[in-house]
């Protein structure tokens, strides 16, 4: 049918049938590609070289009369091969939020940033102190403010004896607690327009009854109707109220009717729109990934503390701006972790709170491949990072009061002291047990969610996510339990002080005389752990131990662990020979002890877990 179609064509004086065979299959590919006379010619001109116009248009005609007269012969073909192209899905991009397109264009330019951030560089620019010293003189100021307020509607901080107004105005300030200079300036305007709607509606500067304020939430709910403007107020109140020292049954922030009618507003305020929305988290391979980054030494320095910058707001739930408020001359490494001031507020991260186990035996590797594509970068924000820990600490089990810690939302119902202290305890016990969990423990960490909420905003942006997402996923099911299949905690004595104690010299066996013993044990610091070696049987040095010990024949009990190095390789042969009398039962008892904590291996994208395979001095075994 095909020739004979061809044949007829040819036949009728179109002299560019076999170039046109060379690009289309079959003559109905040809009758589905045009739909006049100019496409043919169009059409020839793409197929062939070297004709001028008018012979283009003389064989488009003849192409075209040529379709025109086989349209019984090619319509039944034709329409199935147009059903088949009208299958094609294609990503149709939409239009990006105005919002998306300013921050992508203000994060990839520093000139820009130096332009908008002008709260900054007027301060910098001005040499009129540092960045702390701005934030702690617009804290004064918007304090302040709240302070006027306070004692303009004669809340009962007004009643506590002073010797002067003045330190009756410095009471209030520091009533007002460690909030931030940018949370006193939000409290403050919202109150602005709050205080000017009771003084032209109610006659009243601060609302009195619980009536006042549900009159004031009837007139957000319909005058202004945003999203956040209930919420904004409610805060106001509650802080003006806590500073004012307002006693809890009056608080009009914390009435029952008051709570749930603002609730209810919000409801109708949210109801068909887009509701507010927390902050996605990291994923747990984007942990990974910056603790790798930051213990390369290649990599640049800027950059490594830039990733350890991100995993301390991540281990200490602060957003990216908090940075700012840290105070650098009370930040310090203990041995049990470390400690640093956020605007007079501590926060604590304990020393093993690691989970790519990047300076043990057994480590994830770097494939070179990037995790975060540039179409992902304005998926997560800079209040991410504050979301991780709280987000894996709920999912694994732990009540909302030792939560609340983590954010440092309990600061103020404990004297300092006693925070401090119960802070650093629950915080570390927190820390752990998301480490441990994640690690290896039930019931695991789902990420699907987080998948599905990324996909979801790749494809609203015109883009194929499945590759895009396919690297986050490095979490494996074991035993029912979605974890990253490794044994916690990573780091072996991790609770060392910074500077170790000098080693312990061996002391040779003096039946032996001077020939070294075939066997010798690293002792711990704290926990006296005893892990066996074979002697230059793997990189590590007696002499970079805290302490060692000679053995000289091999029993079960002779240590707590094996090296996995050193018996990485060894047979039987070499356990039997050296301990001399060792029976077949003491040699797979060795055996099995020597196995316990070698982990499973499984490629992970774009890492992988080498366990008991990796070796430092043999890099090609990777």
């Amino acid at each position: 049918m095909e020739d004979r179609l061809w044949s007829s064509l040819q036949e009728s004086g179109c002299s560019c049938v076999p170039l046109i065979r060379k690009f289309y299959a079959t003559p109905w590919h040809v009758a589905c590609a045009v739909d006049d006379a100019d496409d043919c010619a169009i059409l020839i001109g793409q197929a062939t070289e070297g004709l001028d116009q008018s012979d283009l248009e003389r064989e488009g005609e003849l192409l075209w009369t040529w379709i025109s007269g086989q349209t019984d012969m090619l319509k039944r073909l034709q329409l199935k091969i147009l059903s088949k192209a009208r299958k094609v899905e294609a990503f149709v991009r939409d239009t990006p939020a105005a919002s998306d397109v300013y921050s992508q264009q203000v994060s990839g330019s520093i000139e820009l940033q130096k332009k908008v951030s002008r709260s900054q560089i007027r301060w910098l620019s001005g040499n009129t102190g540092s960045p702390a010293e701005a934030e702690k003189v617009a804290k004064k100021f918007w304090g302040m403010v709240l302070v006027q307020i306070m004692l303009e509607a004669k809340l009962p901080i007004c009643d506590v004896p002073a010797d002067t107004e003045e330190q009756r105005a410095n009471f209030a300030f520091r009533a007002l607690g460690v909030r931030r200079s940018k949370t006193l300036r939000n409290r403050a305007r919202c109150w602005k327009k709050a205080r000017q709607w009771f003084q032209n509606v109610k006659n009243v500067v601060f609302p009195k009854i619980a009536g006042d304020v549900l009159d004031y939430l009837v007139f957000l709910e319909q005058e202004v109707g945003t999203k956040t403007c209930i919420d904004e107020f409610m805060a106001a109140l509650s802080v003006l109220e806590d500073a004012g020292q307002v006693p809890t049954p009056a608080q009009l922030s914390k009435d029952r009717l008051v709570v749930s009618a603002s609730k209810s507003y919000m409801a109708d305020l949210k109801e068909g729109r887009t509701s507010h929305k927390q902050a996605p988290p990291l994923t747990v391979s984007m942990l990974v990934a910056l603790e790798i980054f930051v213990c390369a030494q290649e990599n640049p320095t800027y950059g490594r503390c830039l990733a350890w910058a991100c995993l301390i707001c991540v281990w200490a739930c602060m957003r990216v701006s908090d940075l700012q408020g840290i105070d650098v001359n009370r930040l310090f490494l203990y041995a049990s972790g470390l400690k640093g001031v956020l605007t007079e507020v501590p926060f604590f991260i304990r020393r093993d709170a690691n989970l790519s186990g990047q300076v043990t035996d057994q480590t994830w590797q770097n494939s070179g491949t990037t995790l975060v594509p540039s179409a992902c970068y304005l998926f997560w924000t800079g209040h991410s990072m504050r979301h991780v820990l709280p987000t894996l600490a709920a999912t694994f089990g732990e009540p909302k009061e030792r939560r609340d810690y983590l954010g440092r939302w309990h600061v103020g119902l404990q004297q300092s002291a006693d925070y401090i202290h119960t802070c650093r305890q629950i915080v570390h016990d927190v820390q752990r047990l998301v480490c441990a969990h994640l690690s290896g423990g039930a019931p695991g960490y789902d990420e699907d969610e987080l998948f599905d909420q990324l996909a979801a905003w790749l494809r609203g942006r015109g883009e194929d996510p499945d590759p895009l997402i396919r690297p986050f996923k490095i979490l494996r099911s074991v035993n029912g339990h979605t974890v990253l299949n490794q044994r916690w905690p990573l780091l072996d004595n991790s609770a060392f002080g910074l500077v170790p104690e000098p080693p312990v010299t061996a002391v040779e066996n003096p039946d032996v005389g001077s020939k070294p013993s075939p066997f010798w044990a690293s002792v711990s610091r704290h926990s006296r752990h005893r892990r066996l070696h074979i002697r230059d049987g793997c990189w590590v040095c007696p002499s970079s131990c805290f302490q060692v010990e000679d053995i000289w024949e091999v029993t079960p009990s002779v240590a707590d662990s094996f090296c996995k190095l050193c018996y990485r390789d060894q047979g039987a042969d070499t356990l039997s020979s050296s301990s001399g009398d060792s029976s077949s039962t003491e040699i797979g008892i060795l055996r099995m002890m020597s196995r316990v904590d070698v982990w499973l291996s499984c490629d992970l994208s774009p890492w992988r877990w080498t366990g008991i395979d990796f070796c430092a001095s043999d890099p090609t075994c990777i």
